[in-house]
């Protein structure tokens, strides 16, 4: 389970809401893994990352563009390598179907990525926010 902390805080109410999303997404799919129904209900809320990390990940790049953050392509290249990587996670489980080990492994892809991008990347939108 991964904390929501004030250090992730940027102070851009709409951003750290999103955040906080992403955050309750990863400890829910981990008490899913944990406690829930296997298979079916996993397809579902990966899926449901998906969706929601192109609305969250266009909302973002979008304002950074706005406020001309001087990080906007390296937040644009971030975002862009986690959905690829995540699109090849989704594949692969897809194709072999669900399995404990895999789901996992995207779970922990998705606690390392938030928790670092929002720490390295996104905090230097804080400076650029009007």
């Amino acid at each position: 389970m991964i904390k929501w902390q004030h250090k992730y805080e940027l102070g851009i109410e709409e951003i750290d809401e999103q955040h906080r999303w992403l955050f309750d997404f990863v400890n829910g799919l981990e008490q899913q893994l944990k406690y829930g129904d296997k298979g079916a209900r996993i397809d579902e809320v990966l899926e449901s990352l998906n969706q929601y990390a192109k609305r969250h990940f266009n909302y973002e790049e979008g304002c950074m563009l706005r406020w001309k953050c001087p990080v906007a392509a390296q937040n644009k290249k971030a975002h862009d390598n986690f959905i690829f990587a995540y699109e090849n996670f989704m594949e692969r489980y897809k194709r072999e179907g669900h399995s404990d080990e895999l789901a996992w492994k995207i779970h922990d892809m998705v606690e390392k990525w938030i928790t670092n991008h929002i720490c390295l990347i996104d905090m230097k939108m804080k400076n650029c926010a009007k």
